[in-house]
């Protein structure tokens, strides 16, 4: 069974540990916690200078773990033995396309509107290869999102803990699915969200 097993709500809010690598915290409700992504640590990331974007991290949970390289070309995701289950990309029309390992499409990202690139909450509708919907990614880029995040689900008591010593490139980012879907899906929507959230991709469209 994958991370995200059979869950389809997750709220995860980046933080930063003491030797400055970010982190996103996957919770289903204020208490319990689903999965922890790190950011793996270097010179300049100790220092403070790397913060976010191209780099590895590293998603970790009782149930397994997934390493998560991301790219401006291509994001990648592999089991704890180094085995590809999948990548994201970005299209020609800017939205998001993300796959296993054989290439096959199991979800697409909408892009946001070009147009609204200074809003504070980015918005990407979900859908999977046939086109029917499957959910919503909802990334907050400023503390202003906080009540809409209250609204999706009872985040409150680790919502409002705002501050960090160093800056972090977004707040966090929320996942609502329509159904559960299978394994591989969930892992590769998780390491999404690490991408998003702390690595390489954003995706607008015209």
């Amino acid at each position: 069974m994958g991370l995200l097993g059979s869950t389809t709500t997750v709220a995860a809010q980046t933080g930063r540990k003491l030797n400055n690598s970010l982190t996103l915290e996957f919770k289903t409700s204020a208490t319990d916690t689903l999965a922890t992504a790190v950011q793996k640590g270097s010179a300049a990331v100790l220092l403070g200078f790397k913060n976010g974007g191209a780099g590895s991290y590293a998603i970790g949970s009782d149930s397994g773990g997934l390493a998560v390289t991301c790219a401006t070309s291509r994001t990648t995701a592999a089991d704890r033995s180094g085995h590809v289950i999948g990548w994201i990309e970005k299209d020609e029309a800017g939205d998001g396309v993300v796959r296993r390992a054989d290439g096959a499409v199991v979800a697409r990202v909408v892009g946001h509107p070009e147009d609204q690139r200074k809003d504070a909450t980015w918005s990407y509708a979900l859908v999977e290869p046939s086109g029917a919907p499957l959910g919503r990614l909802t990334w907050m880029r400023t503390a202003t999102t906080f009540d809409l995040v209250g609204e999706v689900v009872d985040t409150s008591i680790w919502w409002d803990r705002a501050g960090a010593p160093l800056k972090v490139p977004s707040l966090g980012i929320h996942l609502a699915l329509d159904h559960p879907v299978d394994a591989a899906t969930g892992d590769l929507l998780l390491a999404l969200c690490v991408d998003v959230s702390l690595g390489s991709h954003s995706f607008t469209r015209a």
